[in-house]
This record gives C-alpha cells, structure tokens and sequence, in this order.
C-alpha cells in the first residue's frame, strides 16, 4: 500500500540531491575560475609570504652530560602553552641549524662508490639528447629492484612544468586556451587538482591583475576595468587565512607520491585523525597520536605523513603492516606576519623550528627502535600485577558488577525494565573485566609499524633523518645528521648515557646538526623541478640497498605476488 509513495519519496530525494550536486558544482567551477563571469568583486587582500629563521646559538664545544639533561626536562616540564617556548629550549637540545643548504651538501654521497644520489645535471639539460644523458652508475635498492632511470626522471619532470593554467584547465575539464594545446596530466592529476584548490586562497605566477584607480600591480596578464571601482579577474575568491588545512597536505602528498613510489615507498597517516581524503595505496589509519618521549614527558608533535616501505610479507603487507620510518611530512597552517615575525630568533620563529625538531626527534627515535621489544607503561610494576582493593563499603566488586553486601532482587524492583536492559547491555565487555585484569596501559609502539631503520648502514652509530616541511605553497627538504644516533636518544629518553650512568659522564660526540634547504614554491615551474631533484636525492639515498641486509632483500625477491596484491612498478 505505501510502496508507490514510497516510492516517489524517493524520486522526489533523488531529484532534489542532483539539483544540490548541479548547483554545487556550478559554483565550484564560477568559483574556482571567475574568469567564466567576468569582472568581479576583488577577493580580500593578500597576506605576505614570510618565513621564519631560527639560528639558536650553541656553543661549539658544549656537551651533553647528566647536569644538562636534568635541564633539558625542566625546561620542556615547564612548558604549559606555545609562548612559554624560547631559544633557550632549542639550545638545550645542542642541536646546530644550517639554513639554505644546496642540494649537493644535504643529500649525503655514497659511502662505497662515492657518487651522489642527485640526478645528473645532463638530465636537466635541454640540448642533450635523451641517449647521450649520463645515467647514474647502477644503484639497487632496498626492495631488490634497480634505481629509477632518466626515462622515468624526464616523464615526471615533464608533468610538473606545464603551465599553471593549462594544467588549471585540464583539471576543470575546460576549454584550452586559443592556441594552446591540451594536456595531460598522467601521475600529477591529483597534484594538479590540490594546486588548483590552492590558486583559490594564494596567488600564482598566472594570476590576473587587480586595478585599483589606475594603480595596476604586476602579477598579472589581463586587465579588467570598472568605473572608478577595483576589480578582479582572476582564480583567487580568498586569502591563505581562509584556506583549510587539507589543500596543502593534498597538493604536497601529491607531489611527493609519484616519486617515491618509483623507490617502493608508501605513506602512512600518522596523525589522530584524518585529514586528507584522497585513499592512498597500504595505507592504514592511525591508531596512536605522535608524541616524542623525554623521560616521563610525552611531547605532541605534528607529523602529517610518514614515509615507509611495505612489509616483505605479502600477506602483511595485504593488512597495511609497513617497515619505517624512511621520512616525515610536516605541513602547518602557521602564518607569519612582519614586522615581528621577520626578525631572526623571534617568538614565532623559535615556535615553529622547535615544531620541525620535534618532528625529527621522533622519527630518529622511531628508527633508533631497530631490533628492540616494544614496552607498555607499567609493565611488570605492582600496580598491573598485583590486585588491589579501595576499601570501599560495598566490598569487591562482584563477578556481576555489584558490590557485595547488596541484594540483587532489591535492586531489580527498584530498577525500571528500560533501565535494567540499558545497565545489562552496558556489562557486556564492561569495564569491570578490564579492571580485574589490571592490563597495563596501551604502549607507545605501532602495531602494524616494524621498525627499521632504512638508510643506515649495518653497525653505522650515526643516522640521517629527513623531514620535508610544509609553509603557505612552500615545502622544504630537512636532514638531521646525528653522529651517536643511539647514545644521543638513549640520552634524551631515560637522562643516561649508554656507557656510564655516573654524574660526571658525557656524551663526547660531534653535536647533531640540522641542514634544511631554501623554500621552493609549488606555483613556481623552476621550483618543482629543483625540489623533484632533491626527493629524488632523498628516496635514492634512503631506499638503497645496505650493506649486509642480503635477508630481506632475499625475502623481497622471493615473494611473488598474489591474487589480490598490490604491486607497484616502475
């Protein structure tokens, strides 16, 4: 009987949903192109691109012993709110920064055969043919499979150099321009389509130009005029302030994937909850929110992304268990303005180089969980062993959830039936089972992380950390070099050194220092390319094969794949 109304209910749903879906996407296009309309209202004023510089200023001799620990927890104890952070936090860590690095002094070189794992600059040189460019001498992976080539190195170099706007269009589905052809955009869609959601907050190279009377500024290339009032031509309907924070992280995952899958490295979401929606390849949904352990402190950091490679094991690696860390991504929505944020070592400049070493400290703390057991707090203590009893009136707790000393049938005449089926259904797997077991609480470790420490040669006491870090439409490569990655750590989690706990021990190593590379922006052609060359530095350095890790290179080559897997290839 009501079949037919239901019936045109929901035809009636349906049409009014593609009547929303058509409208949305109207204004999604308008919007994301006010060019289709014409001149328009000019969007809100630009915020200015600037960055932070922090150079805390440790003393070249200054070393680490138990004193200077005990003041490495005080300081980091008394932090209650971001402005409580100073230089001073920064110079306990004895950590040294280098900024503008050039590529070829951040990527290290090759410990055996001494060349480096940038690109050729014959790649990058147009007038060189495609078979006379030099290819790097033979590099084999971690995974048993051979280094990338220039083949691949040219075809991601050429999806990343169209022009803003066409790529802009292609990704709309508009029309060409007038003479221009159309374009594909093959592995970078989605980076594409991320920096086109990001034209909408920022400006680009091919923005169009705001009239103000007859004042015309010069990031433009057309021009559109009203009576005496500003106008606007261009993709821009917002500032950076407005921008969500899942535009930055889209566009810059999207530029870093199709690279290092030519490495066979995944990614993995680290933070407590989700930020971007695109579905990525073994990926798996975090379960632990990052914090980095300083004795009894629990530091939050912000980690995006983090690099691994999937597990050896076809049917792990089926369940999203992954080997890592191999690299971080951090993006923040931080915005700086001058005149006080200019100024070196300022208030919000020292903020947010402690937000990029605290990113670094936990992955190198990650990596340094090589070959160890993981460990629950309280584990093995009295209070998860032992039972125990409050004293309370009622007794112990019963086995079902009552204090003894009270009658059952008492409590069921005075307990409505609504009531009684609530309180019954919220017993199954209550929390009273929990605490007759006095399990210790939930550990620090990723369950489906094994942690290894690719990129580091077997019985090497240093390590490499890399971090690329994410302002406005920027990213930037980090590497923090720790020369005693074990000692180091060891000293910072438990205030003791790994030798000797005595007071008067130290720890005699060179400091760690911290090599970052200069802003590249994603808008800008020349940048990409500079910055594909040092991802690509990056995971050939990281993703190579070790020296004496001949078994899990065996176990890689021989797992053949399976219905159902994922196989990534070249």
């Amino acid at each position: 009987m009501f079949e037919p109304v239901i019936y045109g209910l929901r035809l009636i749903w349906s049409y009014m949903m593609l009547v929303i879906a058509c409208k949305e996407a109207e204004r999604s296009q308008t919007g994301s192109n006010p060019a289709n309309n014409g001149p328009q209202k000019p969007p809100p004023p630009q915020i200015p691109v600037l960055f932070p510089k922090c150079v805390p200023q440790s003393k070249p001799d200054q070393k680490l012993n138990r004193a200077s620990n005990r003041r490495v927890y005080d300081l980091f104890a008394s932090i209650r709110k971001p402005t409580d952070i100073n230089l001073e936090h920064i110079q306990s860590l004895n950590i040294h920064v280098q900024h503008d690095v050039p590529f070829e002094q951040l990527i290290p070189f090759h410990t055996t055969r001494g060349g480096s794992f940038l690109p050729p600059a014959s790649w990058d040189d147009p007038s060189v043919e495609p078979k006379d460019r030099t290819d790097m001498p033979k590099v084999m992976l971690c995974t048993g499979a051979e280094a990338p080539g220039s083949s691949l190195y040219q075809q991601r170099k050429e999806e990343i150099t169209g022009n803003n706007e066409d790529s802009f269009r292609a990704v709309l589905r508009e029309q060409p321009r007038q003479g221009r052809p159309s374009i594909r955009l093959k592995h970078y869609y989605k980076f594409w389509q991320g920096l086109q959601m990001m034209a909408q907050h920022w400006d680009s190279p091919d923005d169009e130009r705001v009239l103000e009377g007859d004042t015309i500024t010069d990031t433009a290339k057309t021009e559109q005029k009203t009576d005496g009032e500003r106008s606007y031509d261009g993709r821009r309907i917002g500032n950076g302030k407005d921008m969500p924070e899942s535009y930055r992280e889209n566009a810059v995952k999207s530029f870093i994937e199709p690279i290092a899958w030519l490495f066979g490295c995944t990614f993995k979401f680290v933070l407590s909850f989700p930020i971007c929606t695109t579905i990525l390849i073994r990926q798996s949904s975090p379960s632990i929110p990052p914090r980095l352990s300083l004795q009894t402190i629990l530091f939050p950091v912000r980690l995006t992304l983090s690099g691994s490679r999937a597990s050896p094991d076809s049917q792990k690696a089926r369940r999203g268990y992954v080997q890592g860390p191999i690299f971080g991504v951090q993006c923040r929505p931080e915005i700086f303005t001058p005149p006080e944020d200019a100024q070196t070592n300022s208030e919000a400049a020292t903020i947010d180089q402690l937000r990029e070493l605290g990113a670094l400290l936990l992955l190198a703390q990650e990596r340094g969980r090589e070959g160890k057991a993981p460990t629950k707090p309280g584990e093995g203590k009295w209070y998860t062993t032992k039972p125990r009893w409050g004293g309370g009136i009622g007794g112990v707790i019963g086995e079902n959830g009552m204090a003894r000393g009270t009658n059952s049938d008492d409590v069921a005449r005075e307990t409505p039936k609504s009531d009684a089926r609530r309180i019954k259904r919220s017993r199954k797997g209550s929390g009273v089972d929990g605490y007759k077991r006095l399990d210790p609480g939930m550990g620090m470790w990723d369950p489906k992380v094994e942690y290894v420490a690719l990129g580091r040669e077997k019985g090497d006491d240093g390590d490499d950390v890399f971090l690329i870090s994410s302002l406005y439409h920027h990213i930037a490569i980090l590497r923090l070099h720790i020369p005693n990655a074990a000692s180091y750590m060891h000293f910072l989690e438990t205030g003791t050194f790994l030798s000797s706990p005595s007071a008067s021990s130290t720890l005699s190593t060179d400091p760690p220092i911290l090599h970052r590379s200069r802003w590249f922006d994603l808008f800008d052609a020349a940048d990409r390319v500079e910055a594909m060359r040092g991802l690509w530095g990056m995971c050939a350095y990281m993703m190579r094969e070790r020296s004496g890790d001949e078994d899990g290179k065996e176990r890689w080559m021989r797992e053949t794949p399976k219905e159902g897997d994922v196989v990534m290839r070249h």
